[in-house]
């Protein structure tokens, strides 16, 4: 076997890596359409299903706190099979639960569990030599995962029913395991990373920089959980929301492409605002036409502009923030904003016009985060660590 001087470099650990990571964020990913049959086979309400999502988005979130606080102490190898073996029960018990309060408690189990495997399988990729390129691999096997988990969840519906769909997450889960072999069980920091850890940063704008992530999370929260009840309310069938949900997610895969070209070119905050602003005129626009044309058409354009802000959310926080003890909080406000965010639209989908009430609200959110970069740059713009004017 090749020796690494850098053991998180082993491809084998970044595959296991990935695989795990990918495990963890299945449920998620599957969201829209899950909370669906909830709502059509076994009668919940749709505030009840926004009640769902953020049980296993809250138990998710307490998961990534613990890791990025206890990261470099604990053992991650025993940590990410203590998170599978909670993911394996919790999709086991959530396929034979379907009451409100002990589906509840079941989901937010399940999400602790979920959680270690998302979150330290992001470490270890950040541990490796050659990050940039390895969360490109991340990301392309999370969107081809997520592409091909909504296509055929509602073939896996018709043929097992809802408690099929958590029966192939476990079967998953259950094949992760043999590969936790492969994790290290700790982190060695470098000489040259402990002198970036002590680097520069600017304070104020770097947190108001995650406050504004945390609302723009909060926004695909509340839009990823309740997309598939607007477009039933709509008209269209279970199968055809999950085939426009599939086409968006793999569109989402070119804008990526685009995204860092523009990036070398424009810097981060010009087109940041820009995806922002368009974001805000789609779900304005889908909230005031609730047509099936609207809905399409919406979620092929939102997606491919949700993925890119995460590109340039991150790289703008970053260049404030050399020390990268910011930049690493990002994945844990994420699960925060993803948590409040159903809990949220849970109340105001209530009524006739629900649904448009749930875009306005994620176009809203995604005002407010323009709003903060907007302050941003015009307080720091030009106190920035090496950010690009174009």
């Amino acid at each position: 076997m090749e020796a690494y001087e850098n053991e998180y470099d082993r491809p084998i650990t970044i595959f296991s890596a990935i695989l795990i990571l990918i495990a963890g964020n299945a449920v998620f990913a599957g969201l829209p359409m899950i909370l669906g049959v909830l709502i059509d086979v076994y009668g919940y309400t749709e505030q009840h299903a926004g009640w769902i999502a953020s049980s296993s988005l809250g138990g998710s979130c307490v998961a990534g706190f613990l890791v990025m606080i206890l990261a470099s102490k604990v053992n991650r190898k025993k940590t990410m099979f203590v998170g599978l073996v909670m993911m394996l029960l919790g999709n086991l018990l959530a396929a034979w639960t379907t009451d409100l309060i002990p589906a509840l408690l079941v989901w937010f189990f399940a999400g602790i569990g979920k959680g270690f495997c998302f979150a330290l399988g992001m470490v270890i990729i950040a541990g490796t030599s050659n990050t940039p390129r390895n969360f490109g691999f991340q990301y392309f096997a999370i969107v081809l995962f997520i592409g091909l988990e909504l296509f055929f969840i509602p073939t896996i519906t018709d043929a097992w029913g809802y408690s099929g769909i958590f029966y192939v997450f476990s079967a998953i889960g259950l094949i992760c395991i043999p590969f936790v072999t492969f994790i290290p069980e700790k982190y060695k920091q470098s000489e040259e990373e402990k002198k970036q850890i002590e680097g520069k940063s600017y304070t104020l704008p770097a947190i108001l920089g995650l406050a504004a992530v945390l609302i723009f999370y909060a926004g695909i929260g509340a839009f990823w959980a309740y997309i598939e009840v607007i477009g039933g309310n709509i008209g269209l069938s279970y199968e055809a929301i999950g085939n426009y949900l599939t086409i968006g997610n793999f569109l989402s895969l070119t804008s990526c492409l685009v995204a860092s070209w523009i990036g070398d070119r424009l810097g981060m905050y010009r087109p940041l605002t820009f995806v922002l602003i368009a974001n805000t005129i789609i779900l304005s626009v889908m909230g005031f036409s609730m047509t099936t044309f609207a809905y399409i058409i919406g979620i092929m354009l939102f997606f491919m502009f949700w993925n890119v802000t995460d590109i340039f959310q991150a790289g703008t926080i970053s260049n404030y923030d050399q020390s990268g003890r910011y930049t690493a909080l990002i994945p844990a406000v994420m699960g925060i904003g993803l948590t409040i965010g159903p809990a949220v639209a849970s109340f105001v989908v209530i009524g006739e016009n629900g649904s448009s009430t749930v875009l306005y609200l994620c176009a809203g959110t995604c005002l407010a985060t323009f709003a903060i970069y907007l302050g941003i740059k015009l307080k720091w713009g030009s106190k920035a660590i090496d950010i690009k004017e174009g």
